[in-house]
């Protein structure tokens, strides 16, 4: 845990250069930061003689935030019986605070620990004889992350930080060289977005004197290149220090690039937030951070000291007769909007000026069926103002109320077209009154009425057919309330659709291949699939090890859209090309994917009858497992001469010769693998579930 400590100092060394955060308006959304939401993990108990017996108990823990786990497979004696306690025990002291919420009714507590404070002590008594003394003597921080992290595999990376502990650049570039990947799992999806800061609320309790908690942000991108995701970015505090009432803090964000002008500047595409309950080189046991209301914030450019932001997305809504409602947004902190207004076309200066205080004002008095033209800008100070955003709108038609006359039938109104395409029309209306149905004639455009088609209808709409495509048409609607009274005729015009001919493909050109992908991989097969267009005779594809020359690699010719390869070498990148053929002569455009085989080296797993002499030994840990295709396995008393995995059939995957204390795992396929560990006094077998 001191490297852990180291990582921090250093971190707060270099970010006390650092100036505030720039104006921001958004947020990036992070899981559960105010801390509303809390889930519940399982207790852990062995059973003796029937009886069952508590190792730890249930817990909470706040709903999307990780926490490390340490693997414990220990034997202890109880009762004059060995029980053997085998268990991922999660490290964390964590409690749901209700009172005092900066936001909402919930807070997280979080406290540094001992192993004696979240095991049992009928156990802790009977197994801390046998354990590490630096495990029943440390006290170990809290940590929580947006991302899993491997604690386990961090300690090791932390180890080679030598030196000053203000040398940055030895920091970052021991992060440089490592694949995030194998030291996180997830984090925060930034979608495009670039992180400026984290901000929240804080309180912290040391449990004597002079203790602190921290935050870390690691930005993180995958290079295409390397394939591996590397850091280009972080952020860090360590001035969480003691106050009894919750207090603002502030993380900022800084790409590489900032920070050391020889990185290039590459945008993150994930975010991995880390919280420590104590962040020293002495963590204090119980030592207490309270955190609440942490929001990530999105970088926005602020503008220029000596510009006014520009007011965009202007909109008019709730217009009546006399009256309408201005929208609008804005950026940055104007003291004020001026908006003018006035009949459409009248010049700026000559129109009603009215200040706004929010991005919404209404108006009233208009003038009904009138057109307008409104203005509206941000306003930053009595010499500075923003650019003018101008819209138009028009208020409704005054309609005063009709009296019917028991002698007249009153008119069709507001004719519409619903749908059109280029041989159906689906025409509407709205009507007063109760006229008993209502009289169409339609012909094309210019007709005169007597001599086109007749149509009556009791619905106010009529859905005509067998037109003539891109052909304008005149249609007449009226009410009829007799046989001997009808009212005035409404007309529209339209025109149908003009039918576009079907496009004949050129004879002369063949389509591409797209979406070229692969379906399926192991060691020594693969199957590849795309999609085209058109119709083409059949397909080419020609493969080889990645970078060979087309025309040198391995052709085949098929007629369906997937190719099935073998034969391959594992552990191989291998290049293929793909293209429609249309003809003896006639090609389509290359398409190209790069794969990778699967590593699988094959001999079997010896079996009792060789004589192998397994023992159970501590000195191994493996974490974290269950793994997620890789894992790391440490030694802490002995370096084995040989280490071999083997499918649970028995299946050799991979033979190792190590040559340090921690090395890393790859595992091929979601499953259960036989770690085999040579050592001095035997074979050392261990299961490792891979998923």
């Amino acid at each position: 845990m001191k490297q852990i400590s180291l990582l921090l100092i250093t971190l707060c060394v270099l970010f006390s250069f650092r100036a505030t955060a720039q104006p921001q308006d958004s947020t990036i959304a992070i899981p559960n930061g105010s801390f509303e939401n809390w889930s519940n993990g399982s207790g852990y108990s062995v059973t003796v003689l029937f009886i069952p017996l508590s190792v730890y108990s249930s817990y909470t823990y706040p709903t999307g935030w990780n926490y490390p786990t340490y693997p414990v497979n220990q034997t202890v004696t109880y009762s004059g019986m060995n029980v053997n306690v085998n268990t991922n025990l999660p490290l964390l002291k964590v409690a749901n605070e209700t009172s005092g919420a900066v936001d909402g009714s919930h807070a997280l507590k979080m406290q540094s620990f001992m192993l004696s404070d979240i095991i049992s002590s009928t156990v802790y008594n009977l197994a801390s004889s046998s354990l590490d003394p630096t495990l029943t003597t440390t006290v170990f921080p809290t940590v929580l992350t947006t991302g899993v992290v491997d604690i386990d595999q961090l300690l090791p990376l932390l180890s080679s930080i030598t030196g000053s502990l203000s040398n940055v650049s030895q920091l970052i570039s021991t992060f440089a060289n490592v694949d995030l990947n194998t030291l996180i799992d997830g984090g925060v999806a930034l979608n495009g977005a670039t992180p400026s800061r984290l901000t929240g609320h804080y309180k912290y309790t040391s449990a004597t004197s002079g203790d602190n908690g921290g935050i870390l942000i690691l930005g993180s991108k995958y290079n295409t290149a390397t394939h591996r995701r590397e850091m280009v970015g972080l952020g860090y505090t360590v001035a969480l220090t003691d106050t009894a009432n919750y207090t603002p803090f502030e993380v900022t964000y800084s790409p590489l690039s900032e920070i050391n002008s020889s990185y290039p500047h590459v945008e993150a595409d994930s975010l991995i937030i880390l919280m420590f309950s104590s962040a020293n080189t002495s963590p204090q046991q119980g030592s207490a951070l309270f955190l609440d209301n942490l929001q990530l914030w999105a970088h926005v450019d602020a503008a220029p000291a000596d510009t006014c932001s520009a007011v965009f997305g202007l909109t008019v809504s709730n217009v009546d007769t006399t009256h309408a409602t201005l929208n609008w947004t804005y950026e940055g902190t104007p003291d004020h909007f001026e908006v003018e207004y006035g009949v459409q076309g009248f010049v700026q200066g000559s129109g009603t000026l009215v200040n706004a205080n929010g991005n919404s004002l209404p108006l009233s008095n208009l003038q009904p069926d009138t057109p307008y033209d409104v203005y509206v800008r941000c306003v930053c100070s009595s010499t500075l103002a923003g650019n003018w955003a101008m819209t138009t709108f028009r208020t409704d038609t005054l309609v005063p109320p009709v009296i019917p006359n028991p002698d007249t039938c009153s008119a069709v109104f507001n004719l519409h077209i619903i749908n059109v395409d280029s041989t159906h029309a689906t025409i509407g209306w709205s009507f007063e009154g109760d006229p008993t149905q209502f009289e169409i004639e339609y012909g094309v455009q210019g007709f005169t009425l007597g001599n086109g088609t007749h149509l009556g209808r009791s619905e106010s709409f009529l859905s005509l057919s067998n037109l003539q495509p891109g052909t304008s048409y005149d249609v007449y609607v009226r009410c009829v309330c007799s046989s001997t009274l009808a009212g005035s005729w409404a007309m529209l015009t339209f025109q149908t659709d003009t039918l576009v001919p079907p496009v004949i493909p050129d004879p002369d050109t063949c389509s591409a291949v797209f979406n070229l992908h692969i379906i399926n991989i192991d060691t020594t097969h693969a199957t590849i699939g795309w999609s085209f267009e058109g119709n083409p005779d059949h397909f080419e594809a020609e493969y080889g090890v990645q970078g060979f020359a087309l025309g040198s690699g391995t052709h085949v010719g098929v007629s369906e859209s997937f190719l099935h390869l073998s034969d391959l070498q594992p552990d191989t990148y291998y290049d293929i090309h793909v293209r429609c053929g249309c003809g003896n002569d006639l090609w389509g455009e290359w398409a190209m994917i790069t794969f990778h085989t699967d590593t699988l080296v094959p001999p079997v797993i010896p079996d009792d009858s060789t004589g192998i002499h397994s023992y159970t030994s501590n000195g191994i840990r493996i974490f974290p497992n269950p793994a997620h295709g890789q894992c790391v396995v440490h030694f802490t008393q002995e370096m084995p001469k040989v280490v071999r995995v083997y499918t649970i059939e028995g299946a050799l995957v991979q033979e190792i010769n190590p040559d340090k204390e921690t090395m890393e795992l790859r595992l091929p396929s979601s499953g259960v693998f036989i770690l085999s560990c040579e050592m001095k006094e035997g074979t050392v077998l261990r299961k490792i579930v891979n998923r």
